[in-house]
């Protein structure tokens, strides 16, 4: 779809990120009542405002045995600001970042208190799998990006060059314990809210195969600050080398 080897600079004048989001699915005996109760104490989580998630109103017994509910949360969290929230189920936890986007320093040390959180709230937990997701909104007055043809791919029909009407999914098995998934596509194959003059967006997804388990909150970080670098390396492989020069912060 893309080259990669692209520049990755320090740091962009604009980012594009809309949203970041890092989720655990994982085994543990920890009853569900107990696990959402605790997660909600965690300190910097408590002044969040919480709510119950469509998946609740299943019993327990039908969304462990349904594999299209088993990973769903039932409890949100969410910061007063709308800017972060905690999504919360018997077997999974996510954390996520609205824009603005303040750096991966910061958002680092944040996911790892959620890591923290998880492994001295369930007993023993076995993570099944890890993904850390990025989505990206591109527009002509932040990123220069007036239509899809302008980033680093090219899709051709009849000789032609596309602009409009894209929507196309690359996946790629990148080492034994890291896959991503790049989709790119135009505003009108997405659904929620963009920005007003959204020409194209870009979602990043890396996440672990099936056969990948952990058992320690180091091996979770390790994959993780891996997987950010994923994650760079797939978003600068769309820009072209000019766009990555002018989004530069020099």
């Amino acid at each position: 779809m893309s080259k990669r080897g692209s520049r990755i600079p320090k740091k962009l004048k604009n980012d594009a990120i809309l949203e970041a989001i890092f989720e655990l699915r994982f085994e543990t005996t920890t009853k569900s009542e107990f696990l959402v109760v605790k997660l909600a104490e965690h300190e910097p989580w408590r002044h969040f405002i919480q709510s119950r998630l469509p998946a609740y109103s299943f019993p327990e017994p039908v969304r462990q045995l349904d594999p299209n509910l088993r990973f769903l949360p039932i409890f949100e969290l969410l910061e007063p600001t709308n800017q972060r929230s905690v999504r919360i189920g018997p077997n999974v936890l996510s954390y996520h970042l609205r824009s603005p986007y303040d750096r991966w320093g910061t958002f680092s040390e944040e996911l790892a208190g959620t890591v923290k959180a998880l492994f001295e709230t369930a007993e023993a937990p076995l993570i099944d799998r890890l993904g850390l997701r990025y989505l990206n909104a591109f527009t002509p007055e932040s990123h220069g990006i007036n239509k899809f043809s302008e980033l680093d791919i090219k899709v051709c029909v009849g000789g032609s060059s596309v602009d409009d009407g894209v929507n196309i999914n690359v996946m790629s098995r990148l080492s034994e314990d890291t896959v991503c998934a790049v989709r790119v596509a135009t505003p009108d194959f997405v659904l929620g809210s963009l920005p007003p003059t959204t020409s194209v967006l870009a979602d990043i997804d890396v996440f672990t195969p099936e056969h990948v388990q952990m058992k320690n909150q180091a091996d979770v970080m390790r994959w993780l600050e891996a997987a950010r670098l994923t994650k760079n390396i797939e978003f600068f492989a769309l820009l072209t080398d000019k766009t990555i020069d002018d989004l530069e912060e020099k």
